[in-house]
């Protein structure tokens, strides 16, 4: 084996290894290719060294134990015995030049560490313009489509299409010439992470490759001006080339020469069996490298033509058109401003507390009717900052803001019809106003034609809990379902933020305005609150004026110069439930006052002081704290040490004394001052007495029945009726008389249901009242028309005026010309 002198050429490659090494030598020149040869040791005589004088400097060699690896391992086909060479020519780029290091023996960390940054520029350029780039997917309230009604506008999409292929062909050739030097060279000898890492090096170069290609593809037939697709394959070039020019760019700084390929040889086989396996794996890596990607990338261009979608739309949303679009009523110029989202807080009954919730109804059109078999049209909404601009419908369906940043809130909803002359009148517009956009959406400009070619809906979105702390709007669109179209513009409601509420406010709205102040205080005309004067618990129209003082003080009422003063003054005993006076003037005003009334269980002595009652069932007591009225269940009871509250018998209500009852609880009767028990599963039995049960007087579900005694009846008892659903069956518990909704007595005296429609009956097929959807006629209910709730006037099978099912109104229907009714509503 033959191995190099000091002074034998090397190839330029020399140059890469001292530029990644920091050094350079004074003596040496560059030449515009790299020759890199390989060599065969045979009898101590290299084999197959060409060189050329004027391409190949003669440079010190810089490793001496690289010779032997460079001849291991030569029969790499098997059996073959290469005995020639042949060139090969890379394009320098960052692939080529991790190549060229490799085959030198440069380590790899530094030709990486000089690449790696290169391809994820690249990739980033890729993401922004293909992800993070909505203006190339929708734009002016539409998707982006390839197909023009402007004939030169196609005609440069098509010329940019075949510029692009063919500099996109030059990449994948270059993918595969770096991939025959990879294989057919001494690098597929060295070390498996050698090897593994220039394959990454090329796998990414192909990755790149095909992102490129079809960003490029989306981006020249997403143009809308005829010059656009030009500047898009100017992109192209620049976004696969920059590596390139970048790596030629510093090896002429380096070397001050221009360097346009680097030729490496390559081994031969030279034997037939070796010769052909070689052109086969040539010819398939041809195939797979360059020629599918090629048809990859027509097919793609046509497929984006003939269907009218772009290619990176459909990667990520699928099958979408601008047919049939969702419209807001808020971009539609209604008058009175109608009709935009209106948004409402969730706090009604107890106030805004920074936690509540927000309501937002948002109106929209399709051309869908209600009863098209199919899925609704979807919300999307996002809570956005008012300050910032207004984000498109795609960004809103995406969940951004205007900025491509996440929104403070997102989500979607399903619609449902809209009765939208109800809808309106709750949010207060005024009858005129209504009739007025009824007439503009009835008219066919632009294609409302509102009943005829579309339908209202209406989405409620309900947000909890929602980010009071920043000042945001809701911003919705809708798209249709079926052809993925979106709202050309979203629907905006109005800002929602909050403000702190005031000090000692209780309950305020979220502009910080005081709607209850806390006890003690009132509420000024700058929604603010305002303390009330000491021991004042309200003071509605001032603040020195109270109208209600706290517990343990009275209200002193009195006349001063030409307005009366409402001042409070501690009452003049505990247990004081009422102590208010009206002075006559001010000098009678005194600082404790007598109280007037006492709290229950308390007794009044000497018109001013309350004392507790002796017995603990008493209610009041007079000034010697005997008691004049117990509470329920107890009879007062008069005894000269203090009267006292006795309890009353069982199932006593009321009673003058235990044994002197008033008043029983259900299902007992009184008698001789006592309560007694009714018979089982009976309620009343006033007329019936003990043990048994008035006319009628039983439970629902039973019936009264004679008990005989020595073979006489002499009492009425409860007994379960027989028929399922009967609630009365006097007399009989086979027999009833009354059924239970929905049901009816038959002649036999046993319930059946009514009927399809019936709410009540006297049996099955005598109807006396019909549910909502149905009319009355011959004791039978019988349908309305579809969609209709009352035909009382139009009969069955028609629709009365305005009685068609909410979402559904008198412009669908035919009017018959001399009737108050429809004929259907469709």
């Amino acid at each position: 084996m033959a191995v190099h002198g000091d002074n034998e050429a090397l190839p330029d490659a020399y140059q890469l290894e001292q530029f990644f090494r920091g050094g350079r030598s004074g003596s040496t020149s560059c030449t515009s290719e790299i020759q890199l040869q390989h060599l065969r040791g045979d009898g101590g005589r290299p084999l197959n060294t060409e060189t050329r004088n004027d391409e190949v400097l003669n440079l010190p060699v810089h490793r001496e134990s690289t010779i032997s690896r460079e001849v291991e391992g030569l029969q790499w086909f098997e059996g073959a015995q290469e005995t020639a060479t042949s060139t090969a020519s890379l394009t320098p780029s960052c692939t080529s030049l991790v190549l060229v290091c490799a085959l030198r023996g440069v380590p790899l960390w530094m030709p990486m560490t000089f690449t790696t940054p290169i391809f994820i520029s690249q990739f980033c350029v890729l993401y922004i313009v293909s992800f993070a780039s909505p203006q190339y997917l929708f734009a002016s309230g539409a998707w982006l489509v390839p197909n023009s009604s402007s004939s030169s506008l196609n005609v440069m999409k098509t010329f940019a299409t075949l510029l692009m292929l063919g500099q996109i062909a030059e990449e994948f050739h270059e993918i595969s010439e770096s991939m025959k030097v990879l294989r057919r060279s001494r690098l597929s000898y060295s070390s498996r992470a050698k090897v593994n890492c220039c394959w990454g090096a090329i796998g990414a170069q192909y990755i790149l490759a095909l992102m490129v290609m079809v960003a490029s593809a989306h981006l020249i037939l997403s143009r809308q001006n005829p010059i656009e697709p030009l500047w898009m394959t100017y992109y192209v070039f620049m976004t696969l080339n920059f590596d390139n020019m970048l790596v030629k760019f510093i090896m002429y700084v380096r070397t001050m020469q221009r360097s346009t390929t680097w030729k490496v040889s390559i081994l031969e086989p030279d034997t037939p069996s070796s010769q052909k396996r070689t052109q086969r794996r040539d010819c398939a890596q041809s195939v797979v490298v360059l020629w599918i990607p090629l048809v990859l990338a027509a097919s793609v261009t046509v497929f984006s033509r003939v269907f009218n979608v772009l290619p990176m739309t459909f990667l990520r949303y699928g099958y979408v058109s601008n047919h049939r679009p969702v419209v807001m009523f808020s971009s539609l110029s209604l008058p009175a401003g109608c009709c935009p989202a209106v948004a409402s807080i969730n706090s009604t009954a107890s106030g805004f507390t920074g936690d509540d919730g927000v309501s937002v109804s948002v109106p929209c059109l399709a051309r869908d009717a209600p009863e098209d078999l199919g899925p609704p049209p979807m919300v999307y909404w996002v809570a956005w900052s008012s300050h910032g601009s207004s984000p498109s419908s795609l960004q809103v369906r995406e969940g951004v803001g205007s900025d491509g940043y996440k929104a403070v809130l997102s989500g979607r909803v399903a619609v449902h019809p809209l009765e939208l002359m109800t809808w309106m009148q709750q949010r207060g517009y005024e009858a005129q106003q209504i009739q007025d956009v009824f007439e503009k959406l009835s008219q066919n400009q632009g294609g409302v034609a509102m009943y005829k070619q579309t339908f209202p809906y209406l989405a409620n979105i309900h947000i909890f809990p929602f980010p009071w702390d920043k000042e945001v709007a809701i911003y919705a669109i809708a798209e249709n379902p079926k052809t993925g179209a979106l709202s050309p513009r979203p629907a905006v409601s109005n800002v929602l933020h909050s403000r702190q509420c005031p000090a000692n406010c209780e309950l305020c709205s979220h502009l910080g305005q005081c709607r209850k102040c806390k006890e003690g205080y009132r509420i000024t005309d700058e929604n603010t609150c305002e303390a009330c004067t000491e021991d004042c618990l309200i003071c509605e129209m001032d603040a020195s004026q109270c109208s209600e003082c706290k517990v343990g003080f009275g209200l002193l009422n009195y006349a001063q110069s030409d307005h009366q003063v409402h001042v409070c003054a501690a009452c003049g005993s505990a247990n004081c439930k009422n102590c208010d006076h009206n002075l006559l003037s001010t000098l009678e005003v005194p600082r404790r006052v007598p109280c007037n009334e006492c709290e229950p269980g308390f007794g009044l002595v000497d018109h001013s002081i309350c004392e507790k009652c002796m017995d603990s069932h008493c209610l009041e007591c007079d000034g010697s704290a005997n008691c004049t009225q117990c509470e329920s269940g107890f009879a007062l009871l008069q005894d000269p040490a203090g009267n006292k509250c006795d309890p009353c018998g069982p199932a006593c209500l009321s009673c003058h004394s235990r044994d002197a009852c008033v008043e029983c609880q259900e299902a007992y009767v009184l008698k001789e001052g006592t309560c007694e028990a009714c018979a089982p599963n009976c309620k009343n039995c006033t007329q019936s007495g003990p043990e048994a049960c008035d006319m009628n007087g039983c439970y629902d579900g039973f019936g009264t029945k004679w008990k005989k005694f020595l073979g006489f009846p002499n009492r009425r008892e409860c007994e379960r009726c027989e028929a399922a659903e009967c609630l009365v069956c006097e007399g009989k518990r086979n027999i009833c008389q009354k059924c239970d909704k929905d049901f009816g007595v038959t002649a036999g005296g046993s319930c059946v249901r009514c009927g399809l429609g019936c709410v009540t009956c006297r049996g099955a097929g005598s109807c006396l009242e019909c549910r909502e959807g149905f009319v009355l006629q011959d004791e039978k209910c019988l349908v309305c028309s579809d969609r209709c709730f009352n035909c009382s006037t139009a009969g069955p099978g028609g629709c009365n005026r305005n009685g068609c099912a909410k979402g559904w109104t008198a412009i669908l229907a035919q009017w018959k010309e001399a009737g108050d009714f429809l004929k259907s509503c469709n």
